[in-house]
């Protein structure tokens, strides 16, 4: 599908990555959007959020053979669910590349740990990713943030009244 998930280093970080991370309208519904992100920053935050339970991959157009975006994952083995992030680069936002990168990311993560929830978690006015879980078979669904939605897929918001999206 013209993209590939690889691991990413330190060393993928350049100008449009910390552009876009820093850019305040772009990364309005980010928890990461009060910070500065500087290549320092960065290179701590990729260097530690790697472990068998966590995993930051790159979003790489072979065609372009250009990083642009990241899709991440975190574990929980106590709750059964994997928490889904992903960042498309500013330039690039809007070209499909969350859905082409999710839609390799799933099956994988569903034949690797079978039976967790997947859940993707946002704001609940970030509509853009709300139509991205959609068309990827997560359904809306109204409950409390810390509620344990017992569905397969879910979208969880960063506000006091959450929306999962249920597969």
């Amino acid at each position: 599908n013209g993209i590939t998930l690889e691991g990413i280093s330190s060393d993928g970080i350049d100008d449009l990555y910390l552009e876009t991370l820093n850019d305040k309208e772009y990364m309005k519904y980010s928890r990461q959007s009060a910070k500065l992100h500087t290549y320092n920053s960065q290179r701590e935050y990729i260097d530690s959020f790697c472990s068998f339970q966590r995993k930051l991959l790159g979003v790489k157009d072979t065609q372009k053979n250009t990083l642009v975006g990241t899709v991440s994952y975190i574990l929980d083995f106590n709750e059964s669910s994997i928490r889904l992030g992903f960042l498309i680069f500013r330039n690039y936002a809007g070209e499909g590349y969350a859905t082409k990168s999710l839609n390799i990311l799933l099956p994988y993560l569903e034949k690797q740990f079978p039976g967790m929830n997947m859940i993707i978690g946002t704001h609940k006015d970030n509509f853009a990713m709300q139509r991205i879980a959609i068309k990827l078979n997560f359904q809306l669904q109204h409950t409390p943030f810390h509620d344990i939605d017992l569905g397969r897929k879910r979208i969880d918001f960063d506000a006091q009244l959450a929306r999962c999206l249920v597969h």
